[in-house]
Order: structure tokens, then C-alpha cells, then sequence
């Protein structure tokens, strides 16, 4: 009886123990945040013959940086779409989170926006985008060897694209725990 007590305490204790270890993982390139409490990790995606994915224009200080939920087929499932503006982020103090003469946006879409009028049609469309002019806190931790990591976090409001424009304060999405880190090409035009 002693012997089996002993050994289920011993596999309690061992299993207890496996919990608090980390699990290693490799999360790569990638841009994720919780969207009212779902977790859309999307991963980096490069287009051949496309100037603007992931790059850094530094004639004109802009970032472009996105990542898909889908590789297979990017015009289904969603995305992550981060822009920087006026800002060289090779020459940034870092951490950078001061957008007071900069600004940047981050847009988020799985295909819920589908499901609004206002977003159907040719050549309209909607994202949900969180700005730094309207709260978006946004903060580029570091710019290394060609890869940008960053946090964000704030409210993200159903904005129109294309030719249907508007920006509804009603329809919004909670954004916590945004991070990202992409690997980026220098476009010197």
C-alpha cells in the first residue's frame, strides 16, 4: 500500500512539475494580437515582383509591413497591416512610442466586416484599424538586421476602403497583447 501511494505522489509531482516548465517555440515572422479574447497569430508572407510587401521606403520614411492567416490562399481567412509614416525607422530612438510628429496604423481583418452592407461591392471593403492619431499605442522595440519587433495595443473601429469610405465608431474590436516582429527589405527609391 505504501509503494502505491509513493508512486502516484511521485506522478503528481511530476506532473506538476512539467507544467511550470516553458514550452519552447519558434514563432518565426508574424504579427498577433488578442481581438476581444481570441488570439489571430497571422505569419509573414513575401510576394515576388510586389514592392510592398514588408518594406522600408526610406525616401519617404514609410513602413509596410503585413502578415496572412492564411499562405495557402490570401484572399480568404485574414490580416495584419501595420503602416508607419514619416518616421526612418533605422535611425529611431528605440524603444520608439512617441507619435506626436509621426504617425501609423494597424488593420485587422478575418472576413467578420463580410458581414456589414457598407463593405460589400466592387472596389469596397472594410478593416478594422486602430490609429496612433485616435489612441493606438503602438511601441517599435527594435529594428535589427532587417527585422522590426513592436507591441500594440487599442481600439480598432470599422473603417470603409476603396471607394466606400467612412469610419464607424459604433462597430469596433479590443486589441491587447499585440506583437509582431517581420523581416523587412530596404527600398531606396
Amino acid at each position: 500500500m505504501k509503494y502505491s501511494i509513493t508512486i502516484v505522489l511521485i506522478l503528481i509531482f511530476m506532473s506538476c512539475a512539467s507544467e511550470d516548465e516553458p514550452e519552447a517555440t519558434d514563432r518565426g515572422t508574424y504579427i498577433s494580437g488578442t481581438v476581444d479574447s481570441k488570439v489571430e497569430n497571422y505569419q509573414q508572407l513575401n510576394f515576388e515582383n510586389v514592392n510592398t510587401s514588408n518594406t522600408f521606403f526610406s525616401k519617404s520614411k514609410e513602413t509596410w509591413l503585413q502578415a496572412y492567416e492564411n499562405k495557402e490562399e490570401t484572399s480568404t481567412g485574414g490580416h495584419w497591416r501595420i503602416r508607419i509614416h514619416d518616421l526612418n525607422i533605422l535611425k529611431a530612438s528605440l524603444p520608439y512610442s512617441d507619435w506626436s510628429t509621426t504617425s501609423a496604423s494597424i488593420a485587422w481583418d478575418n472576413n467578420l466586416t463580410d458581414k456589414d452592407n457598407r463593405c460589400g461591392g466592387i472596389d469596397a471593403g472594410c478593416e478594422f484599424i486602430g490609429s496612433t492619431e485616435k489612441g493606438l499605442k503602438l511601441i517599435i522595440k527594435s529594428v535589427t538586421d532587417n527585422y522590426i519587433e513592436g507591441e500594440f495595443s487599442g481600439r480598432f473601429y470599422l473603417t470603409g476602403v476603396g471607394f466606400s469610405r467612412f469610419r464607424d465608431e459604433d462597430t469596433y474590436v479590443n486589441v491587447s497583447g499585440g506583437n509582431f516582429r517581420i523581416k523587412f527589405s530596404l527600398d531606396d527609391n
